[in-house]
């Protein structure tokens, strides 16, 4: 095994583009969830998906009624998938249509 494969778990990161839906739908605990946002693009972000720790999934918003989902599932370690999702979101938002 490699140092980096030591230090860094392996993760799970899926992508989904779903017309039809808005950011805001599907939220599972929304006392957890926060919005935010990237360059603007309106976000939620929810932790501990499924009440299990280490899942974070973002959902961005695409158009009205249009969203893009990140989820990263890293073992039981939530704040390395969170961040995970952010960056991998950080990219997908440069390749989106704006509204």
């Amino acid at each position: 095994m490699s140092e980096n494969a030591a230090r860094d778990p392996a993760a799970e990161v899926g992508i989904a583009l779903q017309n039809g839906q808005k950011y805001t739908e599907n939220i599972q605990n929304p006392h957890s969830a926060h919005e935010g946002n990237i360059d603007g693009r309106k976000l939620i972000e929810q932790r501990d998906l499924l009440g299990s720790p280490g899942g974070c999934q973002i959902g961005m918003e695409v158009g009205p009624n249009a969203r893009a989902l990140v989820i990263v599932l890293i073992g039981d370690d939530t704040a390395a998938a969170c961040k995970k999702a952010e960056d991998v979101a950080t990219a997908l938002d440069k390749l989106l249509p704006r509204g």
